[in-house]
């Protein structure tokens, strides 16, 4: 009896041995361009390792086997950042090497595109029908439309005020066509000037959708996007202002990366 009680422990210790789970740390990637109309461009490489249990080993992040340095760190989590160059139209392999293994993800980087439609010159009456058109961009999987509309006009009292509409949605098309009406509501009878404007991004990695699956793999779980912003597109209605009021392009890019960094733990 004794020697079989000795078997079943001895199994179980080693039952127990085996199931003993390795560590999964949660992993977070953002690889970033803006273009700008003077030719100029910014890039951003922001990443988060994160671990509720803490690690015995500081994780080593690469990027193509290009290590990112470490920016950042607290008791459960380390994050890398760096502003150097994004090659466009390529593919990424992110490998994050921890004590426990490695965690793995694949993007590319899209290329570059302009928006095509509307132009500068382009003037929005209050009969005119929207339609935001931009460059397919090679390697991109989805598409980020970010638009803003702003003017002042008189309502049906004959009282002055100002309307703001802003708006962002996912697309897998390269256009968005907006109904005639859909930005001006009934109690607005005469509009005195306006502006608008597009910023368009395109995407690699998960979608920015309630139940978006991540793309990390391995020893590790998250999320590893990749958006290349083209120049932003600036139109009038009805009215030119006498200076433009309307400068969304920074605001843009802070709004997009803050919905991909909410993939975050």
């Amino acid at each position: 009896m004794k020697k079989a009680l000795l078997i079943i422990l001895a199994y179980g210790i080693l039952f127990c041995a085996c199931i003993i789970e390795k560590s999964e740390p949660q992993v977070s990637g953002l690889l970033f361009k803006t273009q700008y109309y003077n030719g100029d461009s910014a890039y951003q490489r922001d990443f988060l390792v994160y671990d509720y249990k803490g690690f015995s080993q500081i994780p080593l992040v690469t990027i193509n086997k290009e290590t990112i340095g470490l920016y950042d760190q607290s008791v459960n989590w380390y994050e890398y950042y760096d502003e150097n160059l994004i090659l466009t139209n390529k593919d990424y392999e992110l490998i994050v090497s921890h004590a426990d293994g490695s965690a793995t993800a694949k993007i590319a980087m899209p290329n570059n595109f302009r928006i095509i439609s509307p132009d500068t010159n382009y003037t929005m009456g209050r009969d005119s029908s929207l339609v935001i058109v931009w460059q397919k961009s090679a390697k991109a999987s989805w598409y980020w439309l970010d638009y803003y509309i702003s003017y002042e006009y008189l309502d049906t009292a004959g009282e002055w005020d100002s309307y703001d509409f802003e708006k962002d949605t996912v697309l897998t098309d390269t256009f968005c066509r907006f109904a005639v009406g859909r930005f001006f509501p009934y109690y607005v009878v005469n509009i005195l000037d306006g502006e608008g404007e597009a910023n368009v991004w395109a995407m690699d990695g998960p979608k920015i959708y309630p139940g978006s699956k991540g793309n990390v793999s391995g020893q590790g779980i998250g999320f590893f996007n990749a958006a290349n912003e083209g120049p932003d597109a600036y139109f009038y209605l009805v009215t030119p202002p006498a200076h433009r009021h309307l400068y969304k392009k920074d605001d843009s890019r802070e709004k997009i990366k803050n919905k991909l960094l909410s993939l975050r733990p």
